[in-house]
């Protein structure tokens, strides 16, 4: 490209910036809501191949452990195998009728802290307590 062409469409840019993208018709139809839509949709194309509970992973990889993305995608199917490969489904909620069925067969959903023995986390002193 001539420096010639790049000038003339560098003008042509700044012309559109003034004039078309300034308008309030034009800024209102850019809602930070649509903004965070466009941002998800884009990351269901650009990550496609990674499955939605490993895109936090990937993203950590990518942003804070700074690995290529050919690299962390490579690290993150692995995981993906090798979780497929042990059985690790997915966590599912109970429906409420295998609840019933727990409870009936004297299973507790939530288990409750014994308080009788003497511990920080229960007293009301605490650690503070032990001093008198």
């Amino acid at each position: 490209m001539s420096d010639e062409e790049r000038e003339r469409r560098r003008e042509r840019g700044r012309h559109i910036a003034k004039t078309v993208l300034q308008r309030p018709d034009v800024i209102a139809r850019y809602t930070p809501e649509m903004r965070a839509a466009a941002g998800k949709k884009r990351t269901a194309t650009t990550l496609a191949w990674c499955p939605p509970e490993y895109i936090d992973e990937y993203r950590h990889l990518t942003a804070s452990i700074r690995l290529s993305a050919a690299e962390a995608r490579a690290m993150i199917e692995d995981r993906i195998v090798a979780d497929r490969r042990r059985g690790k489904a997915q966590p599912q909620p109970m429906s409420f009728e295998d609840k019933l069925a727990r409870v009936a067969a004297g299973a507790q959903l939530v288990a409750t802290p014994d308080t009788r023995r003497p511990d920080p986390a229960f007293t009301l002193g605490g650690i503070a307590s032990a001093a008198f």
